[in-house]
């Protein structure tokens, strides 16, 4: 059986491009809201956090949570940002929530376990796309 040859007839090479946020060790006894992330033409998002003790901070014992908001359009020239989804994380354990949403902008808020009690997070928000 004979090969096929192929040849370029003008298609569109799409590259992927990323945005990424994170930060360690953020100290918080109640919310903590990332920065904004703008996701143009990026509709994967992935989120990672993880709450913890240590350094004179008791380790959790309840599971945190975490609200993502995400904007479509903009108002006033800001993200108008709307309630996505609410996930719950497990003390003292990474966990990888991801989802796909075309949206312009996303954040998220991070919510201590025990509310009061200082807790310990790190976190990494990504878009990829296209």
């Amino acid at each position: 059986m004979a090969l096929l040859s192929q040849k370029n007839v003008g298609g569109t090479t799409v590259t992927p491009t990323t945005a990424t946020l994170s930060e360690t060790d953020v100290r918080t006894t109640f919310i903590y809201t990332t920065p904004t992330l703008a996701t143009p033409s990026l509709p994967k998002i992935q989120f990672f956090a993880r709450f913890y003790g240590g350094g004179g901070v008791p380790t959790p014992t309840t599971s945190g949570a975490v609200q993502f908001n995400v904007a479509t359009r903009t108002l006033n020239g800001e993200p108008d940002f709307f309630l996505f989804r609410y996930v719950f994380l497990p003390p003292n354990v990474g966990a990888t929530y991801e989802f796909e949403f075309p949206c312009i902008a996303v954040r998220a808020l991070l919510i201590a376990p025990q509310v009061g009690t200082e807790v310990r997070v790190d976190y990494s928000l990504n878009a990829f796309g296209p």
